[in-house]
């Protein structure tokens, strides 16, 4: 567009005057990751390249899908993958956006230009809990103003950590249904899954994942 004489503004000049942009600087390498062609340690570079591209105040609208793309439930047939995806995408650092009908993991892709209503009775999965759960975490202030991180770990769980004072929010997400082990800078006790109020163990430093998302909260060590 600039070769030929347009103006067209980096994602970074974007933030002088708009509040957010969408995620579409990372959207092509996501892609490579779920289609695996990449390993999930370049998607999580990409992720974290945003914290030093952008500046301090920068707000990325993280999304599965929107009108101009294919439903989530298409990507990830396994349910437990959306489960996980789903929680993962809400607890990066950002904003939401839900498109209609993916909180009841709906396969069909509207039409843009002609009258295509959802049909509720094809509802596959009921994600409207989880995404009203994350959505009040993502209101306490140790996620819109603590310390961000995000790393990759074996077996394509990715852990994502928030940190305030002396408070650490941490959470665990297998993208490609495989268990997993992640050290967190938590005592070893029992805490509660703050997604959906089970009870998790962590010992000696280590937190132990197996199909479910993982959120706890305690005090760093």
């Amino acid at each position: 567009m600039r070769d030929r004489g347009f103006c067209a503004e980096s994602d970074s000049e974007m933030y002088q005057a708009f509040d957010m942009t969408y995620d579409y600087d990372v959207d092509e390498i996501w892609r490579k990751y779920v289609n695996d062609k990449i390993p999930l340690a370049r998607y999580v570079e990409a992720l974290d390249q945003q914290e030093y591209i952008y500046p301090k105040n920068y707000i990325k609208m993280r999304c599965l899908e929107n009108h101009d793309q294919v439903r989530a439930h298409k990507m990830f047939i396994n349910e437990n993958d959306m489960f996980n995806w789903t929680a993962f995408s809400e607890f990066q650092k950002g904003s939401t956006l839900i498109y209609a009908g993916q909180e009841a993991g709906m396969k069909h892709t509207p039409s843009l230009f002609d009258k295509d209503k959802i049909d509720w009775k094809d509802q596959k999965m009921d994600l409207s809990a989880l995404m009203v759960r994350m959505h009040e975490l993502s209101q306490d202030e140790i996620q819109y103003a603590g310390n961000y991180e995000i790393e990759a770990l074996d077996n394509d769980v990715v852990k994502v950590t928030y940190t305030k004072d002396d408070k650490i929010r941490v959470g665990l997400f297998t993208l490609k249904g495989q268990p997993g082990r992640a050290k967190v800078d938590v005592r070893s006790d029992q805490y509660t899954n703050l997604i959906d109020n089970s009870l998790v163990n962590v010992q000696n430093g280590i937190l132990t994942i197996d199909y479910d998302p993982i959120i706890i909260e305690g005090k760093t060590r």
